[in-house]
């Protein structure tokens, strides 16, 4: 049940972190559910193959996470968790710039004497265009791409491996 265990982490990672736990359980049960109804028609445990079946029927991850995401409009939810990822990245990129700016600006009277307002102003623009950019790019996806892009093929043996200590949260029960 390995792969379970893969494709259950594989979804934790989009889910909201107050609901994380709950919502893992109702998809492992309901995983199990499925599980054993199969093996009882089949009259016998499920192989790999029938495993990868029953996961690519269910969906992709990052879909099936979505179904638990608040809707969103302009972004849906499908995408929404990777739009956040992008800007937390892109935060993580000028928060250490404006702190730059504001050292110098407190720091240095040569760089004070240059406007730093101005240098301010250019990193404004920077930070709105960004987001103004990267949110049009998401909705494009969302709206026109995303629909032939990721329900075609997705390979359940592809998912990452179990990280170390995070196996027993998952691990169906018999």
């Amino acid at each position: 049940m390995e792969l379970i265990d893969r494709y259950l982490q594989a979804i934790r990672f989009w889910l909201p972190k107050k609901q994380r736990n709950d919502i893992l359980a109702e998809l492992s049960e309901d995983l199990r559910s499925q599980i054993e109804d199969k093996e009882a028609e089949l009259g016998r445990k499920m192989n790999d193959v029938e495993l990868e079946a029953l996961l690519k029927q269910i969906g992709d991850p990052l879909l099936v996470a979505g179904r638990y995401l608040p809707q969103q409009h302009l972004v849906g939810p499908v995408l929404f968790p990777i739009y956040c990822f992008v800007l937390k990245i892109f935060a993580l990129v000028f928060i250490p710039w404006l702190l730059l700016w504001l050292g110098y600006t407190v720091f240095s009277p040569a760089y004070r004497a240059q406007d730093p307002f101005n240098q301010l102003a250019g990193l404004w623009t920077a930070v709105l265009s960004s987001f103004f950019f990267v949110t049009v790019g998401f909705a494009f996806v969302e709206r026109f791409l995303l629909k032939s892009w990721m329900h075609k093929d997705w390979d359940p043996r592809k998912l990452p491996p179990i990280k170390a200590g995070t196996a027993s949260q998952f691990t169906m029960r018999p």
